[in-house]
């Protein structure tokens, strides 16, 4: 976020909280052309809501625009379970392997090891053992990119 200023001068800049610069141009802000926007954390995310049923499969994310790591997985499930385990390109992820999500209340496993990965990687979530339909799930996985 930035705080514009009221009367900026033509060719003012500034800096948001998110690292990006901008630029009054005499009419409006807009990005600077050397404008950096900080992307350090992100969430890959996978829902499942209301009446939608988790079943076995596999979830991808084609294509990492960048490089990162994974960090941690937080999950829930309002009913049933079934069990994930995260990949970058066909490799299990260490620690998040054979997590079983079986509860409304949220919870969080911690990649330990082979977690990087370089960009255009794909990552992807197998789901295996569901039992119980299980329905109104959330997997999100949080990434730093490089």
């Amino acid at each position: 976020m930035f705080d514009f200023p009221n009367t900026p001068s033509n060719g003012q800049t500034g800096t948001g909280t998110n690292g990006a610069s901008y630029i009054y141009d005499g009419v409006k802000w807009k990005a600077s052309p050397s404008a950096s926007v900080s992307r350090s954390l992100v969430r890959l995310q996978a829902q499942w809501v209301n009446t939608s049923t988790v079943t076995d499969d596999t979830v991808w994310w084609w294509d990492m625009p960048y490089a990162g790591t994974i960090n941690t997985l937080k999950y829930f499930t309002g009913n049933g379970s079934f069990t994930v385990t995260w990949q970058i390109n066909g490799v299990t992820v260490t620690g998040l392997s054979g997590v079983v999500v079986s509860s409304a209340t949220p919870a969080t496993a911690t990649a330990t090891a082979l977690n990087t990965f370089p960009a255009g990687a794909n990552v992807s979530v197998v789901i295996t053992g569901t039992t119980g339909s299980p329905t109104d799930a959330l997997l999100s996985l949080a990434v730093t990119w490089s």
